[in-house]
């Protein structure tokens, strides 16, 4: 039987408890520490991939950057502050992965004020705007019948994921491609074979839109498996080690509500930035200060190096989807002129929302990128298929945010996941209105 229950949250809520409140303010001052202390001791290690020290610890830059935490930190607590769906966490996560970094690096490299303060006043103002925007969470309890939608999606994307999978078993061996040694190689390879058109949307979406739907909202365990199957033989094929990250981050969320909300979001930053520090004074650069390494500091490193290179003017899309309107300038794309300027001749250095939006459009970017994540938090209901967006704030991390869009596929998961909650609100309400009749 369905039963539909519909809560209101207003705006600048206080359910979670004032204690709750103080962990999470006392885990972000111990994690910004410790994200302090790896980049500023480890990072440096890794060469051109690593952090470039010119500042020091308790310099008037290292000040600055702690004004800017304690000016953002009081708007997330609003936000979080008896808030507790997956949407909400996976913000978060976005939030501190991004947010942390560029308060280490900004004063460890001294970067760019300007661009500081633009990403400082983005997040202030969306967690204000989010916490005073009320959200009508509307949860369907006791639903154990699938919607005839989400039947036809699952069979839908069960065909396209045993194409996809069978034409990948056909054209690549797998059985030595789990290691982590040969993983450019692979990505390289499969580059090259993939090409363009219509097969190259459907891989790039295959495992942060069909993988990602089969393992977390099919009901049916087979189809659970074939979709974890098909992750695993994507990242043999494809080498991308940010695969078999989404899985394990989806499910981390799933359960970060039930196992301490944004407090265990924290001691996650603190572990692996310890464990960073640990394993290197352990073993050196390999392995776990290499994964803490890509992960907290060469995406902010890479939206820093960004801001310097292209500080001139503005780039108003005009190597993308703009073209028409606008001149281009340079010789190459973006990500290809810092990759060869920072680092090495073909690397092509993807950037997070955040910087790709600041160097195209400048402080006026802050109105678009504020409009659609309120829009998105408001048209998207408390509902077990809000799993479907983790993808979207995860590739953010290192994707521009029409590249996201399109090429990874995440608008078609806002598009799956708005369309699966109404059909489910529906389908409650009707069988509310039917058991009231039959009360009656």
């Amino acid at each position: 039987m369905l039963q539909l229950e519909v809560n209101a949250v207003r705006g600048l809520s206080l359910g979670l408890r004032s204690d709750g409140l103080l962990a999470i303010a006392l885990l972000s001052v111990i994690a910004k520490t410790c994200v302090d202390y790896f980049l500023f001791a480890v990072s440096p290690v890794f060469g051109i991939y690593g952090v470039e020290v010119k500042g020091s610890f308790f310099s008037d830059i290292y000040w600055l950057s702690w004004v800017s935490y304690i000016f953002v930190m009081p708007a997330y607590f609003l936000f979080i502050s008896g808030r507790g769906d997956i949407f909400d966490f996976a913000l978060s996560f976005l939030f501190f992965s991004i947010f942390l970094p560029l308060l280490s690096l900004f004063w460890i490299e001294q970067g760019d004020l300007s661009y500081l303060s633009f990403c400082s006043i983005f997040w202030f103002l969306l967690f204000l705007a989010l916490a005073l925007l009320p959200v009508t969470r509307t949860v369907v309890r006791n639903d154990n019948v699938a919607s005839r939608v989400e039947g036809f999606l699952d069979w839908f994307f069960l065909a396209v994921v045993v194409l996809l999978g069978g034409s990948l078993l056909l054209n690549f061996s797998i059985f030595s491609g789990f290691g982590f040694d040969s993983v450019y190689e692979r990505r390289k390879a499969f580059t090259a074979w993939l090409g363009g058109g219509l097969s190259s949307y459907l891989y790039a979406w295959s495992v942060y839109v069909f993988g990602v739907y089969l393992v977390f909202v099919s009901r049916r365990k087979l189809f659970k498996l074939v979709g974890l199957l098909y992750v695993l033989i994507f990242y043999a094929v494809a080498g991308d080690k940010v695969y078999l990250f989404l899985l394990a981050l989806v499910f981390f969320l799933r359960m970060t509500p039930l196992l301490g909300g944004a407090s265990l979001l924290l001691c996650g930053f603190i572990f692996l930035s310890l464990s960073g520090v640990g394993f290197f004074y352990l073993l050196g650069d390999i392995w776990v200060p290499t994964i803490v390494q890509r992960f907290l500091a060469l995406p902010v490193d890479i939206s820093f190096n960004y801001v310097e290179y292209f500080k001139s003017e503005p780039l108003l899309y005009a190597y993308s989807f703009l073209s028409s309107l606008f001149d281009y300038s340079y010789s190459d794309l973006p990500a290809k002129l810092i990759g060869a300027e920072y680092y090495v001749v073909g690397d092509n250095a993807t950037v997070n929302f955040l910087a790709d939006a600041y160097v195209n459009l400048g402080w006026v970017a802050i109105a678009p990128l504020l409009f659609f994540f309120v829009s998105l938090r408001a048209i998207l209901r408390s509902s077990k298929y809000l799993v479907l967006i983790v993808p979207v704030f995860t590739q953010a991390l290192d994707t521009p945010l029409p590249t996201l869009l399109l090429t990874g596929g995440g608008g078609l998961m806002i598009i799956i996941c708005y369309m699966l909650s109404k059909h489910s609100l529906r389908q409650a309400r009707g069988a509310g209105c039917q058991a009231l009749s039959s009360c009656a």
